[in-house]
């Protein structure tokens, strides 16, 4: 996460042990501030607690950020403009996966707001080592690793919201929603 990288975000709502991914959006050289619009825009409710999850390096202190020099975080810097991110667990790579592996089976794509980061899913790859002859632990990094880590952040993160059973809500429309960057 940050201006030079790519920034993913899937939208997510709980329904008991089914996952609706309902959009996604993606975009570079961008600040934090745009993405927090972006979504403020969306018509989606958000659930307060668990709302906006992102990656470990949401604690990275950037210089300025905070104005007159002071040092802050990038997830304080979100708190100033509104939102409050929870933190993916840090879990090995090869953990995430597995964890994205088993979580695709629960989940309903729309297929039209999503169809970017299906791209991405379906074309995320390993890299193949030609001198040991095998795959790497790691997958190749290129535009579809990108949405691919952001949907595997979703994954390992997805089961900690409440689903819209365990607010009461039974509507679609009205279950709370989650961003995974």
């Amino acid at each position: 996460m940050g201006v030079s990288d790519t920034t993913c975000i899937w939208f997510a709502q709980r329904k008991s042990n089914l996952i609706r991914v309902i959009d996604y959006y993606e975009n570079s050289g961008e600040s934090l501030s745009h993405y927090i619009n972006y979504c403020s825009k969306k018509p989606y409710i958000y659930d307060v607690s668990y709302g906006f999850w992102g990656p470990h390096d949401l604690e990275v202190r950037e210089f300025g950020a905070g104005g007159l020099d002071i040092p802050k975080t990038r997830r304080e810097v979100a708190r100033s403009l509104g939102v409050n991110f929870q933190l993916v667990p840090n879990i090995p790579i090869v953990d995430g996966i597995e964890s994205s592996r088993r979580v695709l089976r629960r989940c309903i794509f729309d297929a039209e707001k999503c169809s970017r980061g299906l791209r991405a899913l379906e074309n995320y790859s390993r890299v193949w080592d030609n001198k040991n002859k095998c795959w790497k632990d790691y997958p190749l990094h290129n535009w579809a690793s990108n949405g691919s880590d952001s949907f595997r952040y979703l994954s390992v993160s997805i089961d900690k919201c409440l689903s819209d059973a365990e607010y009461g809500w039974d509507s679609p429309t009205s279950a709370p929603n989650v961003g995974i960057v």
